[in-house]
């Protein structure tokens, strides 16, 4: 089972997040997702859950996140 990249979410960020995964009328789906997957990650979910939970590919789930770190 793969093991989310260690994400850390300040209160800001996750509210931003958490805005615009609410906001769905304006924001495009796959940027929906990627909050989500940043989300679950900062909660220390693994890659494979969060593929399970959003009904993805799990290399997906693997790929995001890592980005999200790297800036």
């Amino acid at each position: 089972m793969g093991r989310a990249v260690g994400v850390k979410v300040s209160d800001r960020q996750r509210a931003i997040l958490e805005k615009w995964i609410r906001n769905k009328a304006e924001t495009p789906y796959r940027l929906i997702e990627r909050c989500r997957l940043i989300l679950m990650s900062a909660e220390g979910l693994s890659n494979t859950e969060q593929a399970r939970r959003l009904d993805v590919d799990r290399q997906r789930g693997v790929k995001l996140p890592g980005r999200y770190c790297q800036g």
